[in-house]
């Protein structure tokens, strides 16, 4: 049930979706069901969408009726089942999904699924998108050690404005979103444990302290 329902959460979360007329639900839950026909070794021949539709809003109260619809009993729901689905993906998947996360300012999936799954979160998305951020913001290191020394005054930067909001900057969502997600996970002085796994030398203190 749990890898039916994360893969339903993930995929009406990244479309948007919190609430949906029966036909649209039964549709979204036939899709789940079949992803995981594709992507997984579980048996479901005899899983239908509308045995699962009665689990949701009867067995384990995920969904509720709402009129002529049916809408998550609370979007934290679905935020969480999403970040979870997300937490069994690697390589180029997570970071594709993670980037799509990453311009939703008012949820905490990436967040949720780096607590779930640090070292692949920090591997397959933190390091690579910092490097992007890097590129795109005409910082320039060799090793992911330099590439987070960087990034900590953008994080300084960003707290000192006091909004996740910076007006005065042009500044797209694209860009900003992963920015302000990776300042959620990390304090300041507080690198990627990939970086430290990897046995590089990286000292923080002087970038943050200025001595």
């Amino acid at each position: 049930f749990r890898i039916f329902f994360s893969t339903f959460c993930a995929i009406t979360y990244l479309e948007q979706q919190y609430s949906f007329l029966e036909s649209d639900i039964i549709d979204r839950i036939e899709f789940a069901i079949n992803y995981v026909k594709k992507s997984s070794s579980i048996k479901c021949d005899h899983f239908s969408a509308t045995d699962f539709l009665y689990d949701l809003t009867e067995s384990v109260c995920m969904v509720q009726p709402d009129g002529i619809e049916f809408s998550f009993v609370h979007r934290s729901f679905q935020e969480y089942f999403a970040a979870v689905f997300a937490s069994k993906l690697q390589g180029e998947k997570i970071k594709k999904f993670l980037d799509k996360c990453s311009i939703r300012f008012s949820d905490s999936v990436i967040e949720m699924c780096h607590d779930m799954q640090r070292d692949v979160v920090e591997q397959d998305w933190v390091l690579p998108k910092i490097a992007d951020l890097e590129d795109a913001l005409f910082l320039s290191t060799k090793n992911d050690a330099g590439r987070f020394g960087k990034f900590i005054p953008m994080i300084a930067l960003m707290r000192a404005k006091g909004s996740i909001f910076l007006e005065p900057m042009d500044v797209s969502a694209e860009l900003w979103g992963p920015i302000y997600k990776l300042t959620s996970i990390y304090p300041m002085h507080s690198p990627p444990t990939a970086v430290f796994r990897r046995n590089i030398d990286i000292t923080v203190a002087p970038i943050v302290t200025g001595k």
